[in-house]
């Protein structure tokens, strides 16, 4: 039921579950529904959220995805995700450093957000394990194991930020 008033099962599990979590339909077969695995996550790991003050449209942020994707990409972005995935389910949230590179939304959709790239590389230079846009955005993430307060504080006190 839930996912089906959300609308994205990738958003509803993790979201009604809590914790680190995955879903994926169970077969090639719709009917058969959905199969997900959790973890819990660790304390020392936290999350930080800079929430622009601007809305993006889902529509509009899924029209400037292209059609095809180079295989090397398609590739590159699977590897990343079973790495980051081992990453929480084995608590080594260390390996994260360095995965959160992203050849399949953000090259595209990082036009819709002012100061994208400079926003990411200041979380990564502050400390942070990795950064990135959550989902279509406007939202943009980073993993920290370390100083909550310095990711994204350059860029909290103004502008769209505030």
């Amino acid at each position: 039921m839930l996912i089906e008033l959300e609308g994205h099962p990738d958003n509803a599990v993790p979201s009604f579950l809590g914790g680190f979590a995955v879903c994926s339909l169970a077969s090639d077969n719709p009917a058969s529904g959905f199969s997900y695995t959790r973890v819990a996550v660790k304390p020392e790991l936290s999350f930080v959220t800079l929430v622009p003050d601007l809305k993006l449209s889902t529509e509009v942020a899924r029209g400037l995805l292209p059609k095809e994707v180079p295989f090397r990409h398609a590739i590159e972005n699977a590897q990343r995700t079973a790495r980051i995935a081992a990453a929480f389910c084995t608590g080594d949230y260390e390996s994260l450093r360095g995965l959160f590179v992203d050849h399949l939304h953000q090259p595209f959709r990082q036009v819709l957000i002012p100061g994208f790239n400079s926003i990411l590389a200041a979380a990564r230079e502050a400390g942070a394990l990795g950064s990135f846009l959550s989902g279509a955005g406007s939202c943009l993430m980073a993993l920290t194991l370390d100083d909550v307060e310095e990711v994204f504080l350059r860029h909290a006190g103004g502008g769209e930020y505030g």
